[in-house]
């Protein structure tokens, strides 16, 4: 996430974090990809899925 990219993807960044934490991501997400950032997020948490535009369930 330091680096500037064109796509990124990210396997359940909020493993291991406390709720703060994963609202900072979501955040954090949401800017970048107004950057032009685009971001492929496997994740069960609610508050990235709902930081997302678009969603796809599996299973």
């Amino acid at each position: 996430m330091v680096r500037p990219a064109d796509v990124v993807l990210l396997d359940e960044p909020e493993r291991h974090l406390d709720s703060h934490r994963v609202d900072l991501v979501a955040t954090l997400l949401t800017e970048r990809a107004r950057n032009g950032t685009a971001f492929l997020v496997a994740t069960h948490e609610s508050s990235l899925v709902d930081a997302c535009d678009g969603r796809v369930e599996l299973g």
